[in-house]
C-alpha cells in the first residue's frame, strides 16, 4: 500500500500498478436504483391517477382504448386481448423505436407467463390423473 494514499501499489513486469482500492480492503456494496426500487409501484401508481389524465383505472382505461380502436371492441379482457392490444398501441405512428421495443417486451413477456401458467395447469392435471 503507498503510505497516506488509501491505494494498494504493486510492482509487475511492466511497473508499477495502482489500484483504487479502500484501505479497509472491505468490499463496497451499492444497490441499483431504478423506478421500481426507488419509490414502489404503489407510490408510481399513486403519481398517476393525481395527474390529470383521462386513465385513471381499469375502467377508463378500457375506454379509452375502445376510443381509440387499439383493443377489440367487446372481447372479454385477457392476456391474449392485451397482448394483440400492445402490439397494436407499437405500431402507432408517433411510438419511438425504444417506445416500441419496451411495448413488445411486455407483449412477450405477457404471452410467457401465460404459457408456463397454462403448462403448469396440465402438469397438475396430469398428475392428478395418476
Amino acid at each position: 500500500m503507498t503510505p497516506g494514499s488509501g491505494k494498494n501499489a504493486a510492482v509487475g513486469p511492466s511497473g508499477p500498478s495502482v489500484s483504487t482500492t479502500p484501505a479497509s480492503s472491505q468490499p463496497i456494496t451499492t444497490k441499483r436504483t431504478t423506478r421500481s426500487t426507488a419509490q414502489g409501484p404503489m407510490a408510481l401508481r399513486a403519481d398517476v391517477e393525481m395527474e390529470n389524465y383521462a386513465v385513471k383505472d381499469a375502467r377508463s382505461g378500457l375506454k379509452y382504448l375502445e376510443s381509440k380502436l387499439l383493443c377489440v371492441i367487446g372481447e372479454p379482457i385477457n392476456s391474449e386481448h392485451l397482448i394483440t392490444t400492445l402490439f397494436n398501441i407499437s405500431q402507432l405512428k408517433n411510438v419511438s423505436k425504444a417506445a416500441m421495443e419496451v411495448i413488445r417486451a411486455v407483449a412477450y413477456l405477457i404471452g410467457e407467463q401465460e404459457n408456463m401458467k397454462s403448462a403448469k395447469m396440465i402438469s397438475t392435471q396430469v398428475k392428478e390423473m395418476i
